[in-house]
């Protein structure tokens, strides 16, 4: 089978998966046209909408009073501390599910069906009968990421030591939680990475249009020029809608470092092979992130360099008029991934990002072993 089909096959089985525990109220059918589209889940109807609502934050406020009891039950500062301020990133990001899901998923459903409308008329436009989804970086970087959820579901149940039905319900309502919370560091990571793949597409055609000059190929050419200016406005509408809760689980992100190296220094745990897991676990979130973004920031970066070369065809004044035009619409509108003005992500930041991470990490093999050496000198 082939690389992309693998990836398609990966990717709807991880859509159906999130359908079925109940974190994704979306589907996708054919319409009448035959087109593939997505809606709302018939269950989720009005009448039952509601009580979906109720039941999510039912398990928000089981989950803050347990995780909050069980806070208050620390008696080191530093670690009471770093709990709530991780319950208090926790739930924005939980909250976040909720609200695409019974409050925005109108305009979810049409941001997704008008960016596979876009999907459709770049086939269409290349005529080829291709399915799937990217090619063999793309499949690599999938199963990678869906290793990295399968520790996260290991780690989860391997935490179930559970003997009565409260201590059950604690722990069901902390995974749910969990795994709501992490769900906008997936959407963003499938959804770079198939912006990714439609430009590099787009570029791909455009590529092999300007090899012949003659007048039917440029007026193909002329047709891709609203596509990449459609691709554009579908990305700046994305991140409108999620930028601002990217942030908060990048922030989540991080501060889980700060716990487990808290807790490795405290509980001196430094051979403990599952922390360290889950911090290289946590890294390579950000790496799988880091590289869906960057990939579809070169392919944009691709579309400026095709530009270059489409401005000097042929001596047609229309021609040259709407690539100017182009061009600017390319500078007024650069792409990139910016969270509320501080910081971008892409590569770069995240070699920046991981050298200090890294280096927060040897400085706390290095207090851990000179604790348990004055412990030792101590015991003397």
């Amino acid at each position: 089978m082939e690389a992309s089909k693998v990836s398609a096959v990966i990717l709807r089985g991880m859509f159906n998966f999130a359908r079925l525990i109940g974190m994704n109220c979306f589907s996708l059918s054919k319409s009448n046209s035959g087109i593939m589209v997505m809606k709302e889940a018939p269950i989720r109807s009005s009448g039952w909408k509601w009580i979906f609502v109720i039941c999510h934050l039912v398990i928000l406020v089981l989950y803050i009073c347990g995780y909050a009891f069980w806070i208050m039950e620390r008696d080191e500062f530093i670690s009471y501390f770093l709990q709530w301020k991780h319950l208090l990133l926790a739930v924005p990001c939980y909250m976040w599910a909720v609200l695409v899901q019974h409050f925005r998923a109108n305009q979810v459903i049409r941001l997704f069906n008008r960016y596979m409308r876009l999907w459709r008329r770049v086939r269409a436009m290349t005529k080829r009968k291709k399915t799937g989804f990217g090619g063999g970086r793309e499949l690599i970087l999938i199963v990678f990421w869906l290793a990295c959820q399968g520790h996260e579901v290991y780690f989860i149940f391997g935490k179930f030591q559970c003997t009565n039905w409260k201590c059950v319900m604690g722990w069901f309502c902390y995974t749910y939680v969990l795994f709501a919370s992490h769900m906008m560091m997936r959407i963003n990571f499938v959804w770079y990475l198939s912006v990714g793949v439609l430009c590099s597409e787009i570029n791909g055609y455009v590529a092999t249009e300007m090899s012949n000059l003659k007048y039917p190929q440029r007026y193909r050419l002329r047709k891709s020029l609203p596509i990449y200016r459609e691709l554009s406005s579908i990305a700046t509408t994305f991140q409108d809608m999620f930028n601002e809760y990217l942030f908060f689980s990048l922030m989540q992100t991080f501060f889980y470092i700060t716990v487990f190296s808290y807790e490795m220094i405290y509980f001196m745990t430094l051979h403990d092979y599952i922390m360290w897991s889950l911090l290289v676990k946590i890294l390579l979130d950000l790496l799988h992130v880091s590289l869906a973004v960057q990939g579809a920031v070169d392919s944009f970066k691709g579309i400026r360099e095709l530009h270059f070369e489409m401005s000097g065809f042929g001596e047609s004044e229309e021609w040259q008029r709407n690539a100017d035009i182009f061009l600017c619409f390319l500078n007024q509108n650069k792409f990139e991934v910016r969270l509320f003005g501080l910081f971008d992500i892409s590569l770069e930041r995240f070699l920046i990002t991981a050298s200090g991470i890294i280096t927060y990490l040897i400085f706390i093999i290095q207090c851990v072993y000179q604790f348990n050496s004055l412990e030792t000198v101590a015991n003397y």
